[in-house]
């Protein structure tokens, strides 16, 4: 099992066909766009389509991981392959963590030995860092080689092997320094509306913050009490982004432990300011 990262739409459809074309067999694609679109870009040629969504439709899979689940069981029963897997950051959503984690044990073993291979879309910054660290060695990323010496794309896959301490403070140095942190200029009180807020709130989300607290801002018509709120959390956000800072400039002073409890609780914006001191008490420590 394999995840794709760091790819457009276009490239990945392109992607979607050449690993078809390499492995042959059937293809299962889970997608989040509809049929209609997919056909654009993919050969329905000894494939299946399912559109992940909440909405109505037959080609319809909700968004639901016992559901996605089934239908990949099912699929398995019959064919052999390569899946495609989009949308996991609406699941882990949905669902939270642990049925994430869940699902990719389901689609590890389904595929290990087997003449089945299966692809998962992942995107490092629509996760929090404690579970990107946890979810980024179930599915490594898949790359392509030189020549003729490209990954092995059916069967022959094993079960990533538990990371040792070592191993997993790498993941999360590498986790924690994906997530692209700045600090952002305040907004002024003065033009401030919720098309603004949104944005901005778009930008926090993209680092991974839980806006949780900011959100009701977002409802309010007194724009001079949305901002209340906004300031509040704004002031809290910039204590915890120097935070983070600090543990991906020095991500070598901290144990594995701490680097997990301290990103999440800063990103989850729990009790920052101790939080922020007890950061930056550990890394000035001689």
């Amino acid at each position: 099992m394999h995840s794709l990262r760091g790819l457009d739409y276009s490239e990945r459809m392109n992607l979607y066909e050449h690993l078809h074309q390499r492995g042959g067999g059937q293809r299962l694609i889970i997608s989040r766009s509809p049929l209609r679109r997919l056909l654009r870009h993919l050969s329905p040629v000894d494939s299946t389509f399912r559109w992940l969504t909440a909405v109505d439709h037959p080609d319809a899979l909700p968004i639901d991981i016992d559901s996605i689940a089934e239908c990949v069981t099912q699929w398995t029963a019959n064919n052999d392959g390569v899946i495609f897997l989009e949308g996991v950051n609406a699941l882990f959503d949905a669902q939270g963590p642990v049925a994430l984690f869940s699902l990719m044990a389901h689609l590890s073993r389904l595929s290990s030995g087997t003449n089945i291979s299966v692809f998962i879309v992942l995107d490092p910054l629509t996760f929090p860092p404690n579970v990107w660290t946890r979810i980024s060695p179930l599915a490594p990323e898949w790359v392509k080689s030189q020549g003729e010496h490209e990954q092995s794309l059916v069967g022959g896959q094993t079960n990533p092997e538990e990371p040792n301490e070592e191993s997993m403070l790498s993941h999360i140095q590498t986790s924690v320094n994906e997530v692209v942190l700045a600090q952002l200029v305040s907004l002024p009180e003065n033009g401030f509306n919720s098309n603004l807020l949104s944005k901005r709130m778009l930008q926090w989300r993209r680092m991974g913050f839980d806006l949780a607290d900011l959100e009701p801002a977002l409802t309010m018509d007194n724009m001079r009490d949305a901002y209340e709120i906004y300031t509040r959390v704004e002031g809290t956000i910039r204590e915890a982004t120097d935070a983070m800072l600090e543990l991906t400039r020095h991500p070598e002073r901290f144990t594995v432990t701490q680097l997990e409890r301290f990103t999440y609780r800063l990103l989850n914006l729990i009790d920052v300011k101790s939080t922020s001191n007890e950061v930056f008490a550990v890394s000035l420590a001689d």
